[in-house]
Formats: structure tokens, C-alpha cells, sequence
């Protein structure tokens, strides 16, 4: 595997608005990150993703493979594991067929400003799965702190995730989301904390 650092992202997985891209957009399909560490200042350890205007199967990202991963994302910003289609679209409409399997990070920090503060974001995607463990610092004093999953509009979901003492947010927070399941979870939840672990609106899940 390889050692990445970034002051961003350090796999972005995605289309960006250059001229020539947006001439003649390409989709990107069958992608493998196998034994990578990562260390991410202000960005995902692994982001796939479709930008808001980038519409049609020129932009699709499908068929990514992480598997066997680890180290640090989202120190300062951001987060852990993102997978997003930011149209607002149907799930999957341009994003799909991702898998995330024996994956292990170390997320945010006591000084992480708290923007999109989510150990595994989804939006707008569909057939997703994700195995791993994810240990998340909320900023000293948070007025939010972390979630471990936060997905909007995406179906066909399986959760099989470790969370290490989540202090102040919600575990799993989804909207509009259908056939999401959580096997072999666990979540540490300390004593002080009033978090709910699960917030499930509009959506269909099976715990």
C-alpha cells in the first residue's frame, strides 16, 4: 500500500469543472484502494463524489472498491469516508456499487472547526456498503460535535461499524432513505452523554 498525506482529500474519486471536463466528461468506474494509509488535514480519507451541476453518465462514479485501510482524515474539516452526489438527485441516479471493508480512522480532532463533522457521509447514493471502525474527537467544547453516519437520499445500505465514545451527536442520522441495514454495530456511548444513537426520518431501516 502507499503512504498519502493531504492538506485535502487524500483520495478524491471524482469529476472537477475544468474546461476539458466539461467539454467531455468521463465517467469513473472500477477503482481499487487496497492497504493505504491516510493523512488527511481538512479533507476525507476517501472521498467519491459528483459535483452540483455535473449531471448525466459523462459524471457517474460506480464500482469503487476500499478495502483494508487505515490512519487519520479530517483533522481540521470534514471527515472520514464521504460519498456524495451533490445534484440532490435520486440515489444512485450517478453514484453506486461502493464498498468500504476492514477500513480503520482516526477522525477530527479537539481543534476540527465542526464543518460536515460526519465519520461516513452519504448523499444520493445507492448500494453502499461499509466495514470498519471509526474512532471520532469532537473540538474542544463542540457546540455540535460528530456523527458517525450522516446520509441523505440513499438507499441500499449495509452498516457494519465500530464508533469509539461518540460524546454529543447522533450515531446514525438518515433522511429519505430506503433499505438501510446495521449488522454487528457498535457504538461506545458515555455515561454524560444525551445523544441518541439512531435518527431515522422518511426512511426505511432494519437494525
Amino acid at each position: 500500500g502507499n503512504d498519502i498525506q493531504s492538506g485535502d482529500d487524500c483520495v478524491p474519486i471524482g469529476g472537477e469543472t475544468t474546461a476539458s471536463l466539461v467539454a467531455e466528461p468521463d465517467a469513473i468506474r472500477y477503482v481499487t484502494l487496497a492497504g493505504n494509509t491516510f493523512d488527511s488535514t481538512r479533507g476525507f480519507a476517501v472521498r467519491a463524489y459528483v459535483l452540483a451541476g455535473q449531471t448525466g453518465t459523462g459524471w457517474e462514479v460506480t464500482n469503487i472498491i476500499v478495502d483494508d485501510c487505515c490512519g487519520t482524515a479530517g483533522a481540521q474539516r470534514n471527515g472520514g469516508i464521504g460519498v456524495q452526489d451533490l445534484n440532490a438527485g435520486s440515489a444512485g441516479a450517478q453514484i453506486r456499487n461502493v464498498t468500504v471493508n476492514g477500513v480503520d480512522l482516526e477522525v477530527g480532532s479537539t481543534t476540527h472547526d465542526e464543518v460536515n463533522a460526519y465519520g461516513l457521509w452519504l448523499q444520493s447514493a445507492k448500494n453502499v456498503t461499509v466495514h470498519g471502525r471509526f474512532k471520532l474527537t469532537d473540538k474542544t467544547s463542540a457546540a455540535t460535535g460528530f456523527k458517525l453516519v450522516h446520509g441523505r437520499d440513499s438507499d441500499d445500505v449495509t452498516l457494519s461499524v465500530q464508533c469509539d465514545t461518540l460524546q454529543r451527536n447522533l450515531g446514525v442520522d438518515i433522511d429519505n432513505c430506503l433499505r438501510w441495514r446495521i449488522v454487528n454495530s457498535r457504538r461506545r456511548q458515555p455515561s454524560v452523554s444525551t445523544t441518541n444513537t439512531i435518527k431515522a426520518a422518511d426512511s426505511a431501516l432494519r437494525v
